[in-house]
């Protein structure tokens, strides 16, 4: 848990090169992150298949149930081999933008080739950044291509950040330290070398 004694706590992210922060208003909270890809959200799907082969009817309603996105589509494709029933295996593939997979080699060989009767996909409860209170509540979630983030307490800034009022809500906002060290340094020195000049 984070936060616990302090009234808000904050988390700032990166998604798609923008960096944005979100007010969490209770504390304590936890923060989890699982990425959004291009193949969408990450959960189960199941495929209940029929079979061509007569002679394998009892392997009718078949389902095959695995680790998919939401946005994969999933076929069989036939591969020759021998000693199969119509001289193919029928491997499941599943593929998406930029993504294809072998799912089951094999899933069938005396069967012969396979007719989808339903696919079903099923989406984890959540994905992308994901921020619970202290019972388990969901307060924020919010899809991601990247788990970057940093979380702080209390309205205050990250590690390494310093704090700077903002006519803006929250009120203040925050500039990286080193750099504000750096130029806050390299006025003054131009401010010396005039008065010395």
């Amino acid at each position: 848990m984070l936060c616990e004694g302090a009234k808000t706590g904050k988390v700032r992210f990166k998604n798609n090169g923008v960096t944005r922060d979100i007010i969490v208003p209770v504390t304590p909270f936890s923060v989890s992150c699982s990425i959004t890809n291009a193949c969408g959200k990450s959960g189960s799907r199941t495929i209940t298949v029929n079979v061509s082969n007569p002679a394998a009817s009892s392997n009718n309603g078949t389902q095959f149930t695995f680790a998919s996105y939401s946005h994969e589509e999933c076929h069989f494709t036939a591969v020759p081999q021998g000693g199969t029933y119509d001289g193919n295996r029928y491997d499941l593939r599943g593929t998406c933008p930029g993504n294809d997979r072998l799912i089951v080699q094999g899933a069938s060989i005396n069967s012969g080739a396979l007719i989808v009767l339903s696919n079903v996909f099923t989406p984890d409860n959540e994905s992308g950044l994901v921020v619970k209170d202290s019972n388990g509540n969901t307060l924020i979630n919010v899809s991601v291509s990247q788990c970057d983030y940093e979380v702080s307490c209390g309205d205050d800034c990250p590690d390494g950040q310093c704090k700077c009022h903002s006519d803006v809500y929250p009120g203040y906002c925050c500039n990286d330290c080193a750099s504000t060290a750096a130029q806050i340094h390299s006025v003054t020195e131009l401010a010396r070398s005039k008065a010395n000049g």
